[in-house]
């Protein structure tokens, strides 16, 4: 038997984006919490000469569906990488403010 026919594909979804939110909207700071049952993203921006970052989207995800967002975005910035080169940056950790952590 055929090793591609043994494996699953995973389902295909198709993504219907709400008009209201077709145009995105940029982050550069995420406050990421957690409870026994489920990690909270707060996506924010924080602008020049500001000391307060607004949350501008909320996102609440149970434990499994975090880990295979944190494999997914693995995996694409591996790929990103592989096309244009490494992304640097100068965080080495992200800050930890009591049980949650802000990554700027």
């Amino acid at each position: 038997m055929d090793e591609k026919n043994d494996k699953k594909s995973p389902p295909k979804f198709m993504f219907e984006i709400d008009r209201s939110i077709e145009n995105g909207t940029y982050s550069n700071i995420v406050n990421i919490s957690h409870t026994k049952n489920e990690f909270l993203l707060d996506f924010a921006i924080v602008l020049p000469g500001k000391n307060a970052a607004k949350v501008l989207s909320r996102i609440f995800m149970n434990p499994a569906h975090a880990k295979q967002f944190v494999a997914a975005m693995v995996d694409n910035i591996k790929n990103y990488e592989s096309v244009h080169g490494e992304i640097k940056t100068d965080m080495k950790k992200p800050t930890i403010i009591g049980s949650t952590h802000t990554v700027h």
